[in-house]
């Protein structure tokens, strides 16, 4: 049985401060395996015999994988009443993971938005200068302003 599920998933963000958090994301997302985990349940829910059977692998096997993911926050259990029981269907939890590595956590800090019309060539852009303590690149302002850019 399939179940689809639109619940708004979580966001985790980790500076490498989260030590522990980040070794079992890392962990988590370094195997093959438990990355095709990942791609079969997007958007879908499995119980664990049907994410097994799918997946061509032992229930065993699933169920260690499964166990990983969930204990790093990629995915969840949901209880769903079965005619075998209580049975618990696999299911996505986060969304997006994001590790900051300079202290700051707010995503648009690090964002920056340059609209480049289709089919403008760019050349490589020329760094100019690094200012280390805040990790940031400075490009010249004239660079720019000769693509049309700004």
């Amino acid at each position: 049985m399939e179940v689809i599920y639109s619940k708004i998933m979580r966001k985790f963000t980790y500076t490498l401060d989260n030590d522990e958090k980040l070794e079992k994301v890392g962990n988590a997302i370094a195997n093959p395996i438990r990355r095709r985990i990942l791609r079969f349940i997007h958007g879908k829910s499995y119980s664990l015999l049907e994410l097994a059977n799918e997946m061509n692998m032992p229930v065993s096997t699933t169920s260690f994988h499964v166990k990983i993911l969930r204990e790093a926050g990629l995915i969840k259990m949901i209880p769903s009443p079965s005619k075998k029981g209580n049975e618990k269907n696999i299911s996505f939890d986060c969304e997006s993971v994001h590790i900051f590595f300079s202290g700051g956590t707010s995503v648009d800090r690090y964002n920056k938005v340059i609209d480049i019309p289709l089919g403008t060539l760019v050349p490589p852009l020329k760094k100019i200068c690094t200012d280390s303590q805040s990790k940031e690149m400075f490009f010249s302002l004239p660079f720019f302003e000769g693509l049309g850019i700004i």
